[in-house]
């Protein structure tokens, strides 16, 4: 017997089936993505990156990133790595024809379901006016546990030093910001959508600590399920150096 994912499958499924009967002109319309009626495709940026969705079909596709699959691929070059460190040494590789080539990453089924949302329901963000916590979303205080343990627990350890995170989230695009914490960067999710990451390292009595802040205008078009999905997202494309 077949087994379905339903948190991803059945969803997936559903937005395809939408997106294939909806007006490809009436969506770029009403959301940040731009459309081509030549290639019958979208483009939607995510976090500086191009995602190119087609119609009617909603196959993805994203610029390719350089890996050396001589032995190992990006992933594995070395776990320990940060993100700009595997990339430099993969498009070094690559340049030098050391059995050099390109990988197009594998969209997850989050961030295509995300996308397909997007597309479908409209996304253009007004103007942000300040940042918000996660318990300051709707219905974000009952969820709070969660969005730690999956969001901010899971930043402090996989980032145990300031300059590693720093260093990763520079190699994804993002911008320094002015805090107390000891590293802080901002990213655009989406145009005119933007997510902080705050930092503080650990010591012999304190593990680290993260914290996570969305600009508010969030909750104009997202959930507090779908604010923990953008901000896992973002947390595995500066731990393996691309948006997936």
């Amino acid at each position: 017997m077949e087994i379905v994912n339903n948190k991803t499958e059945r969803p997936l499924a559903h937005y395809r089936d939408l997106f294939a009967a909806a007006d490809p002109v009436k969506m770029a319309a009403q959301s940040c993505a731009d459309y081509s009626e030549q290639t019958k495709k979208f483009t939607v940026m995510v976090m500086g990156h191009p995602f190119f969705v087609s119609w009617p079909d909603a196959s993805f596709l994203t610029t390719p990133i350089y890996f050396a699959p001589k032995e190992k691929t990006v992933s594995e070059i070395d776990a320990h790595s940060t993100a700009s460190a595997i990339a430099r040494q993969a498009k070094a590789q690559a340049e030098a024809a050391e059995h050099g080539n390109l990988m197009v990453p594998i969209i997850s089924p989050e961030l295509t379901i995300l996308l397909l949302r997007i597309l479908l329901e409209g996304s253009a963000m007004p103007a942000k006016t300040h940042f918000i916590a996660y318990q300051e979303i709707p219905k974000g205080a009952a969820y709070l546990p969660a969005f730690n343990r999956r969001c901010t627990q899971r930043l402090a350890k996989q980032f145990e030093e300031a300059d590693q995170l720093a260093e990763a989230c520079q190699a994804m695009g993002a911008s320094p910001i002015d805090s107390k914490a000891d590293t802080a960067w901002q990213f655009e999710f989406l145009p005119g959508l933007f997510v902080q990451f705050l930092f503080w390292e650990g010591d012999d009595e304190f593990p680290a600590q993260s914290q996570i802040l969305f600009s508010n205008n969030i909750t104009s078009f997202f959930s507090s399920e779908d604010a923990v999905v953008i901000a896992e997202i973002i947390i595995r494309a500066i731990s393996q150096g691309y948006v997936s």
